[in-house]
């Protein structure tokens, strides 16, 4: 018996989530280990800039997602 596949959509956080960490994985492509300058810049989503880091200490929420995203170096 073959299992049917179900296309679950996808929320917006979790696409941020995704390209935020095919983003770091592209910086770690040129640059080991990565430093915090270099995530400080974020990337752009959809037109936006998304901030990897936050100055302030504990877990990092940007402003664009409803669940946190926390990368550390």
């Amino acid at each position: 018996m073959m299992s049917e596949i179900v296309d679950f959509p996808v929320d917006e956080d979790a696409q941020i989530r995704a390209a935020a960490f095919e983003h770091v994985r592209r910086l770690s492509e040129f640059e080991t280990p990565l430093c915090a300058a270099s995530l400080a810049k974020g990337f752009k989503f959809k037109g936006s800039r998304i901030r990897l880091l936050s100055k302030a200490l504990g877990i990092f929420k940007p402003k664009e997602m409803r669940t946190v995203l926390s990368i550390r170096t």
